[in-house]
């Protein structure tokens, strides 16, 4: 397929999804554009994520893209928590989830691109370091839900680091 016709579909697909939400917001009972928003966001970053497979003959640049595109997925997943709880507060901390995505993309990037295994571990260093911090601020600040899930994260990134320090005193 050629390129201007990969382009094409893109285009045409993602505004077939943008029409597919508005038309779906209007059945869906309670459910209005007040709520639901930061859909764009989500679209937004399937606009740079999607092209990453459309195009694989640029594989070694075309995956910078995932940088861009994870941002995208923060800053939806952010909106999306803010308008459903009302807990607005949480930006206070919640902008440590904008390098915790950098560094996410960062590592998809250099994992798909070949950008050596160096990049990767920057790229997951660059996400946990604030993912924690997030987590603290979260289990100690947060509404309800973030008390839940801060906890959750904080084990979840001590169990990670328990395993990779046991299996590099076993390599």
């Amino acid at each position: 397929m050629q390129i201007t016709n990969r382009a094409l579909l893109l285009a045409g697909g993602l505004l077939i999804g943008l029409g597919l939400i508005f038309l779906a917001l209007n059945f869906i009972p309670g459910w209005s554009f007040g709520k639901a928003w930061p859909l764009i966001f989500f679209l937004l970053a399937a606009g740079f994520i999607v092209p990453i497979s459309m195009f694989p003959m640029y594989r070694e640049w075309i995956g910078a893209l995932f940088i861009p595109g994870a941002l995208m997925v923060a800053f939806g997943l952010i909106f999306f928590y803010n308008t459903l709880t009302g807990d607005w507060r949480m930006w206070a901390f919640g902008w440590l989830l904008l390098p915790t995505a950098v560094g996410i993309g960062l590592a998809l990037a250099a994992g798909y691109s070949g950008w050596g295994k160096t990049v990767v571990d920057v790229g997951l260093w660059l996400a946990l370091a604030p993912l924690a911090l997030f987590a603290l601020f979260g289990a100690l600040f947060g509404g309800w839900l973030l008390r839940i899930v801060g906890p959750a994260l904080l084990l979840l990134a001590g169990l990670g680091l328990l395993v990779r320090s046991i299996g590099r005193a076993r390599g």
